[in-house]
């Protein structure tokens, strides 16, 4: 879900989504194959936010970006049932709801043109999925336990009468539930220790897959020099609205804008003439 979050922060950056006013989410973030117990079932990471009703891959059809979220919407893992129904109970908990609040208030943000900036603006949305993972998912191992003890009881009773014919579904039953108890409780073992679990080199990927390459390190240079040496003498006008700026590109020096924005929609025209100056 974080990845999902920063793909979303890189459209809100390159001007794809103007804000989280229109951000919606459907009713599943995760989508369970189907499997019996040892069988091997897919878990699928569904991009199900949708801005204005059109959905992320159709927003990025024509960027690299769709790459990674090519590869999460078809990431899977070897679950079998009893972690599918352990991964719904977290999802059906209640966590859409603060996850769309989350998105939204990411997408508030000044946003920072480099791949440092939205590795700052994803830190404290960490941190929040992590405390609501661990809050939810503590309330579904409260909730397991319950369900194991009733399903143990009744195995008891039923263990305890003659010729008992649903012995047997009595205990598929108590298994089960103890076996989603033992999933839920690796689950919080490993979230209690984990850290920010992307890198850099992944963060520097998706900020390049969401711009052209050269724009992108284009943009983190006029980003990280923006106050010392592409700022000239005042006096000139913007090269694609107009505007009075004093901020020119940081590559050939020949050129000037008001704003990441405005370099971002002049960078197609711009790019094939843009050579560092001469020395």
């Amino acid at each position: 879900m974080l990845r999902v979050l920063g793909i979303l922060y890189l459209l809100r950056m390159n001007g794809t989504i103007a804000n989280g006013a229109s951000l919606t989410i459907g009713e599943t973030t995760l989508q369970h194959g189907q499997g019996g117990p040892g069988q091997q079932a897919a878990h699928k990471v569904l991009l199900s936010f949708k801005v204005n009703g059109v959905s992320l891959d159709q927003l990025t059809q024509n960027n690299a970006l769709k790459m990674f979220i090519i590869f999460l919407s078809a990431e899977t893992s070897i679950l079998n049932r009893y972690a599918n129904e352990a991964d719904s109970d977290i999802e059906n908990a209640g966590g859409r709801t603060a996850v769309l609040a989350l998105a939204k208030e990411l997408l508030e943000r000044d946003c920072e043109g480099s791949w440092q900036g939205l590795k700052a603006a994803l830190l404290p949305c960490w941190e929040k999925l992590k405390i609501l993972y661990l809050r939810i998912g503590g309330q579904c191992r409260t909730q397991a336990w319950v369900d194991f003890q009733n399903e143990h009881r009744n195995y008891g009773i039923r263990a305890g009468l003659p010729g008992q014919p649903k012995l047997a579904d009595a205990d598929r039953l108590r298994k089960a539930a103890l076996m989603k108890l033992m999933i839920l409780d690796e689950y919080l073992d490993i979230a209690q220790g984990m850290t920010f679990p992307l890198l850099d080199a992944e963060l520097q990927n998706m900020f390049e897959a969401a711009f052209d390459a050269d724009l992108a390190a284009l943009m983190a240079r006029t980003s990280a020099s923006a106050s010392s040496s592409s700022v000239v003498t005042a006096g000139h006008s913007c090269a694609h609205c107009g505007k009075p700026t004093n901020l020119c590109c940081s590559r050939c020096k020949a050129v000037y804008y008001c704003s990441k924005e405005c370099q971002k929609a002049r960078w197609k025209s711009h790019k094939p003439s843009c050579h560092p100056p001469r020395p």
